[in-house]
């Protein structure tokens, strides 16, 4: 696991998503990507920045979300059209499905072991009706059973300061 949060981290760098971009040292960064329907796999975006395509009627059907940083583990788990609850999925680990044609509908999000201070947050964007408000570490969300697809996703750590969303 430790050589994955490695590979993720350098992913990361490479991509433009670094923990040392941050604007002070006691920032904690959140970096995770999407695939979406029609796209694929998109770029790591880091730190509010949106994951999926928002304005473009397309499901988000994967995600890995990872915290290159020092300090805790980012855990997820989505629930799938047709499937239910995948199970829980921790440190960059694939959440969804890839060529199968299933929309997540839900998600949760969670830190296990953050650093002192450190919060997660995160937001969902859903079809028809747009961005959801803030949810925090185990909150939910989406929506199960009603058939509508989440679109695009935000994930945030703050450590007490404001935090960005796109």
């Amino acid at each position: 696991m430790k050589n994955l949060y490695k590979l993720l981290a350098l992913t990361a760098l490479v991509l433009g998503c670094s923990a040392l971009d941050t604007a002070s040292a006691s920032a904690q960064t959140v970096c995770y990507r999407a695939h979406s329907q029609g796209v694929g796999w998109q770029g790591v975006v880091c730190d509010g920045q949106i994951g999926g395509r928002v304005g473009e009627d397309r499901r988000l059907e994967a995600i890995q979300i990872f915290n290159p940083s020092v300090g805790g583990e980012i855990c997820y788990n989505v629930h799938l059209q047709g499937i239910g609850w995948q199970g829980p999925k921790c440190g960059g680990e694939v959440a969804g499905t890839t060529g199968q044609g299933r929309r997540i509908e839900a998600i949760t999000v969670w830190y296990n072991n953050p650093p002192p201070g450190a919060e997660l947050q995160f937001r969902a964007h859903l079809a028809y009706s747009g961005w959801e408000g803030i949810r925090h570490s185990g909150g939910m969300g989406g929506a199960e059973g009603l058939n509508r697809r989440i679109e695009a996703l935000e994930v945030n750590v703050s450590r007490g300061q404001d935090v960005y969303w796109q």
